[in-house]
């Protein structure tokens, strides 16, 4: 892993006072591996009508792979609004079955998500998108589980009786005052949602980060999903509304990478060359100036892979980052 201090671009827009602010990074936006996502596993998707509910909970919701192939789960949606009147944004999550990651039937969700993501509803009822991170493959047959924190301030995306179909089993639910334990659902049923999936290869590339972009802290940025051995782009950036003119995000079907979508300006490149399992990883020193505070900069990361597409290019998700305490 190589490490600098905060790349020359960033430093460079300081031109004007910021404000102090919590340092944050947050990943976003789904990545590619040439093929066309598909909404591959749904339920109650076609004309919901959404019933409204009010509940402390988090939901894990039951999903089984009938799609008889691999796939590589990118992210999904829910159809739901807001219990509070206002914009919301709440975590959201893959997580295996209790039995593990060959289940074929449900019994109960895992304690822990082997993905992550966040999604933000507002105060109408319609179709929410998340992005998960890393993408999951799951097996043909398997039985997992798709999660998302409501308590109460977004409705779980559930479908009214007339016309609703139950999911393959019971939704569960957990909560801070009952010690975080899955418990059965009763009061949540008929799941609305759709399963954002590629096929299992070739792999999504992904972005994650190790620590925040604190003061005189490092934060370290991970690359993964790439072709082993091969050159990696991770791409510092001050705007992430667009690219060359272009809002975001630009659909690179015309530089030749089709079903691939560019989401930051790209104001600095960072290359790498990953590892034999097609990872790497680069570390920048945050300078310990409040100055900084408040400072947004995005990233952003592209892999070679010859022969998947006439650019020979894969990108993945993005990120968005806050420098501050």
């Amino acid at each position: 892993m190589n490490t600098t201090r905060l790349t020359g671009v960033v430093l460079f827009a300081l031109t004007s006072s910021v404000i102090a602010q919590t340092a944050t990074y947050q990943l976003y936006g789904e990545g590619c591996n040439g093929a066309a996502p598909a909404n591959c596993l749904t339920l109650n998707d076609l004309n919901p009508t959404h019933q409204l509910a009010s509940l402390p909970n988090e939901y894990a919701y039951p999903v089984i792979n009938t799609t008889g192939l691999d796939i590589q789960v990118i992210g999904f949606e829910i159809y739901t609004t807001t219990n509070t009147g206002i914009t919301e944004t709440g975590k959201t999550g893959l997580i295996w079955d209790l039995s593990g990651p060959t289940a074929t039937v449900h019994t109960r969700p895992d304690p822990t998500n082997i993905a992550n993501g966040t999604i933000t509803v507002a105060n109408a009822a319609g179709w929410y998108s998340t992005a998960l991170t890393p993408p999951i493959v799951v097996p043909a047959g398997v039985a997992f589980w798709f999660h998302v924190d409501a308590y109460s301030r977004i409705a779980p995306p559930q479908h009214t009786a007339a016309g609703g179909v139950a999911g393959p089993t019971q939704n569960w639910y957990r909560r801070p005052n009952n010690n975080m334990v899955w418990t059965a659902s009763v009061s949540v049923a008929r799941q609305i949602f759709r399963i954002h999936c590629v096929p299992a290869t070739p792999a999504v590339p992904y972005l994650t980060a190790t620590g925040l972009p604190q003061f005189g802290q490092t934060l370290t940025l991970n690359v993964a999903g790439g072709v082993p051995n091969l050159p990696a782009f991770l791409v510092w950036a001050l705007d992430n509304t667009q690219w060359f003119g272009q809002p975001t995000p630009v659909d690179l079907t015309a530089f030749g990478a089709p079903n691939c979508f560019n989401r930051t300006s790209t104001d600095e490149a960072t290359f790498l060359v990953l590892d034999g399992s097609g990872a790497a990883s680069s570390g920048s020193l945050i300078p310990n100036s409040p100055s900084l505070g408040g400072l947004a900069f995005f990233n952003q990361v592209a892999v070679l892979s010859p022969g998947t597409n006439t650019l020979g290019l894969l990108v993945g998700n993005a990120g968005a980052g806050v420098v501050g305490n």
